[in-house]
């Protein structure tokens, strides 16, 4: 509804990093880690079985867009290494692995079938999630090894990032398995399964079925655009994923210069998220879209 009835921005003008999107981001990092707590302290008190999915789920949301998102802007900030460790911070209590190494891949080959997080062509939303989170896991691991035997250690170093960071998982459910006993764990499980579907769901909305070949450069066309300024204060800046992809930072004067190059949905993304849940609605109103965008471009 908000979306609805929410302006239309084309301008497309990308601000600089200042105060005000910092504390933003500081004010996000903090009332999660809260919402993380307070989901446990729910626990601690007593709940109703109901109660304890309702508040998994519920959890998990504000996880994926308030932990999950938020980290993700975290990491394209080389400002400052505090940025890298709360980022890793919102990713660990998220139960999500890959993230921090993968997105760097994600960048290099968004667009082509080697990317796991670029949808295909009538590929369902739950067909995606199971898919892509396989792939980006094992491609997280990949890369990691990789990483480090360039510089001469083992796949199962410490530095291992996916090592290090699954170890710390079985720690942390031993840990809550300790003081909440099995209902604990089983909440956490699902608010991370959660979490990471809010992830996977906004690649879905943003990426679906936009497909390059691998010696094309990465430019606007393989992510959806949408004018809706909502979209962008809701879900920190995705309205701007494309110029994200181009140069790994924000760039206005090439994000207007390509404009009309965009594929455009019709609705916003939080709008888009309603609609992909229903695959059929979904496939006629993109599929549509994409034949009006190619139609359009190659005019």
């Amino acid at each position: 509804l908000i979306e609805l009835y929410s302006h239309d921005d084309h301008s497309q003008e990308i601000k600089g990093a200042s105060m005000i999107p910092s504390s933003i981001l500081n004010l996000h990092f903090t009332l999660q880690i809260i919402s993380f707590l307070s989901l446990f302290y729910g626990i601690y008190t007593g709940m109703e079985g109901w109660q304890y999915l309702l508040a998994a789920i519920s959890t998990g949301i504000c996880t994926g867009v308030c932990g999950i998102f938020v980290s993700h802007e975290m990491l394209h900030r080389n400002d400052s290494k505090r940025w890298r460790w709360m980022s890793k911070v919102l990713l660990f209590i998220s139960g999500n692995m890959y993230l921090y190494t993968e997105h760097i891949v994600h960048h290099k080959w968004v667009g082509t079938w080697r990317d796991p997080a670029t949808p295909r062509q009538e590929e369902s939303v739950f067909e995606f999630f199971a898919r892509s989170t396989w792939q980006q896991l094992r491609d997280a691991w990949y890369s990691e090894t990789d990483r480090l035997e360039k510089i001469g250690l083992s796949e199962l170093s410490k530095r291992n990032y996916v090592v290090a960071n699954g170890l710390l998982q079985i720690v942390f459910v031993a840990l809550i398995n300790y003081l909440f006993g099995g209902w604990g764990v089983l909440v956490y499980i699902i608010q991370c399964v959660v979490a990471n579907f809010v992830l996977e769901y906004t690649n879905y909305v943003t990426h679906y079925a936009l497909q390059r070949e691998e010696t094309d450069e990465i430019d606007e066309k393989i992510n959806w655009y949408t004018d809706k300024t909502s979209s962008q204060d809701f879900l920190i800046g995705l309205r701007q994923i494309q110029t994200d992809h181009v140069n790994g930072k924000q760039n206005s004067t090439l994000d207007k210069l390509h404009r009309m190059q965009n594929p455009s949905l019709p609705f916003g993304f939080a709008t888009g998220f309603l609609i992909a849940i229903l695959p059929p609605v979904w496939f006629g109103i993109v599929h549509l879209k994409m034949r009006q965008h190619k139609a359009l471009f190659l005019k």
